[in-house]
């Protein structure tokens, strides 16, 4: 389990190379009507959150990173709004 303070200071020290990845995902051709290039990008944001230590599943297209942090049990979500983890709802 990772403290939220912690995760952030990780994450800034490698600002540059985010920065490249999320361009290199935008370049990738995802109109709406494109499936192939939306799944590309959804792969690899994946592929980012999986290396971060997130639990990372797709249902379909869609794309769902989930990690604990914090001795709560509070947890980090990519793009679903729902509870997630074991506490949810406490």
């Amino acid at each position: 389990m990772v403290g939220a303070g912690a995760l952030r200071t990780e994450l800034a020290a490698e600002l540059p190379a985010m920065l490249a990845e999320i361009e290199r995902l935008a370049a990738i051709d995802s109109g709406s009507y494109d499936l192939a290039g939306v799944d590309a990008v959804a792969d690899g944001f994946g592929e980012l959150f999986a290396a971060r230590g997130f639990a990372v599943t797709r249902d379909g297209h869609a794309l769902t990173a989930l990690r604990e942090l914090g001795r709560d049990g509070r947890c980090s979500s990519s793009a679903m709004p729902t509870p997630c983890g074991p506490r949810a709802g406490r």
